[in-house]
C-alpha cells in the first residue's frame, strides 16, 4: 500500500510520489473518518467541522480530520479527503 498526497495550493496543483504509510504513521486521519470520504473547510480550526460522505447521505462530524504531524507538516486548511480504490492491471 502507498500513500499519495495531492495539494491545491496558489492555484496550482502538487502531486507527491508515493509515500510510505510508515511517514506518518497510520490512520493519516481521525478514527471516525478511516475509510470515509469527507470534507472539512478549516482543519486548523479549534473545533473543525467535517462533512462525510456515507451510503446513507451526508453526515457531520466535529473534530480534527488529520493526523497533528500530517496537517502542521502540510499546513494544510481546508481538506477533501476521497476514498480511491481499485486493482492492479
Amino acid at each position: 500500500m502507498a500513500v499519495h498526497l495531492a495539494s491545491w495550493s496558489h492555484g496550482a496543483l502538487q502531486y507527491s510520489r508515493r509515500e510510505s504509510p510508515a511517514l506518518f504513521g497510520t490512520p493519516l486521519v481521525a478514527e471516525p473518518l478511516v475509510g470515509a470520504s469527507f470534507l472539512c473547510p478549516d482543519a486548523r480550526s479549534p473545533l473543525p467541522t467535517v462533512v462525510i460522505g456515507h451510503p446513507a447521505g451526508l453526515r457531520k462530524w466535529q473534530g480534527a480530520p488529520l493526523r497533528t504531524d500530517l496537517q502542521q507538516r502540510f499546513d494544510i486548511g481546508a481538506v477533501l479527503s476521497l476514498r480511491l480504490s481499485g486493482t492492479k492491471q
